[in-house]
């Protein structure tokens, strides 16, 4: 396996942690999934080598399930001040394509070959705006795949059937494994999830009726996994 280099590595969760301090909304209060919210933005792949192209998308639910935006304006941004972006963006309606150069720029020093780009997201009479850090860094480069959500040691893949008033575990698995640096946000119309930053969690069922449950995991290395199924609370 080819090694990473710690600098790189730092710098890639630092376009993590960019995306997260300059976009609230990814990651919004799961107890307040109650109108259309960004659940992430996805770069495939994670990390873009110099001259590579990585490609973006938008993770949206509500109430009522997951949800494709109606639109999506995409613009890149200064990541920092003065500071003009490295890369070029191309939108194709709800999606975009990041272009790396060939060479970098000179950039001030101690400064990451980051670029940040603005979405404004658009769901019904919903607007949302976002921010994605993109690292541009020629290393070996995937989102994790979620390998299951087990909901009380079972798997959760077409949907699952709760009892009301009832406490229920729950964890993502996916490969490669959650790292140290990850983080997770589980999300629930039907229930409360205290620890919802925390992997694995409870769910403690709410009233009878339906909903949702969703969980994003990011690695701390620009790679995003999710999952979202649909629940029958009786």
């Amino acid at each position: 396996m080819t090694a990473v280099p710690r600098r790189l590595l730092a710098l890639a969760t630092a376009a993590a942690a960019a995306t997260l301090a300059t976009a609230c909304s990814d990651f919004a209060n799961p107890s307040e999934l109650t109108k259309p919210t960004v659940l992430a933005v996805i770069a495939d792949p994670p990390l873009v080598a110099p001259g590579a192209a990585t490609s973006l998308s938008v993770v949206m639910a509500g109430p009522d399930g997951p949800l494709d935006p109606s639109a999506v304006q995409w613009q890149l941004i200064e990541t920092l001040p003065g500071v003009a972006p490295i890369g070029t963006l191309t939108a194709d309606g709800v999606t975009a394509t990041y272009q790396a150069p060939e060479q970098l720029p000179e950039l001030p020093d101690g400064s990451p070959p980051l670029d940040s780009v603005q979405a404004t997201i658009t769901a019904g009479d919903t607007s949302v705006v976002v921010v994605k850090g993109v690292l541009i860094a020629d290393l070996p480069s995937a989102n994790p795949a979620v390998t299951a959500l087990m909901v009380d040691g079972d798997a959760a893949d077409d949907g699952l059937t709760i009892d009301a008033g009832a406490t229920y575990p729950l964890e993502l698995a996916t490969d490669p494994a959650p790292g140290d640096d990850a983080t997770f946000a589980w999300y629930s119309t039907v229930g409360e999830i205290a620890l919802y930053q925390s992997n694995p969690t409870e769910l403690v069922a709410g009233d009878a009726g339906d909903g949702w449950l969703f969980v994003v995991m990011r690695d701390g290395r620009g790679g995003v996994a999710w999952r979202g199924v649909s629940v029958e609370v009786r």
